[in-house]
């Protein structure tokens, strides 16, 4: 059979069997990339875990793939805070996969300027394996540590897909 490139960009005539788009590309490699971004200022006095907002689905090409999650937050502290700490954890759909506990976020010597708030980031990074080519949903939840009260006013999740 004889390979043909019509006027219209088809080709017609070429056939591949066997390997699929993802078995081609060499372990290690970015399959995709999806983010999911939050900018609400929030506050929360639970001690147990609460959704912060942040969240980003996606839907892995094969069972193999491992999928690496990238988060960012920003907790605000008030400016005669010395600091607080919180607990934080990654879900997957509904499956706690990781957590943070205690993650301290300080700002110290800011004086006592009252009604002012200071942004400290706070990143969480984890590599997972979910064994599945369905939708796959995470998220960051949050909880109070010390203090009265956890706040956060924005933050990032990149999900990449990599190739096992």
């Amino acid at each position: 059979m004889s390979i043909v490139l019509d006027g219209n960009g088809a080709i017609t005539g070429l056939t591949a069997t066997g390997i699929s788009a993802v078995q081609q590309l060499p372990a290690g490699s970015v399959l995709q990339v999806v983010q999911g971004t939050y900018n609400t200022y929030s506050t929360s006095t639970s001690t147990s875990y609460i959704d912060s907002g942040l969240t980003a689905s996606i839907t892995p090409k094969s069972t193999s793939s491992k999928i690496l999650v990238v988060s960012s937050m920003w907790f605000m502290i008030a400016g005669n805070a010395q600091g607080m700490d919180c607990g934080m954890n990654i879900v997957r759909n509904s499956t706690q996969i990781w957590e943070s506990l205690n993650q301290a976020i300080n700002v110290y010597n800011q004086g006592s300027a009252t009604g002012v708030e200071f942004g400290v980031p706070v990143s969480l990074n984890y590599l997972d394996s979910p064994a599945t080519t369905s939708s796959t949903t995470y998220k960051i939840q949050v909880k109070k540590g010390n203090g009265s009260e956890i706040r956060w006013r924005s933050g990032t999740i990149i999900l990449m897909e990599i190739a096992a």
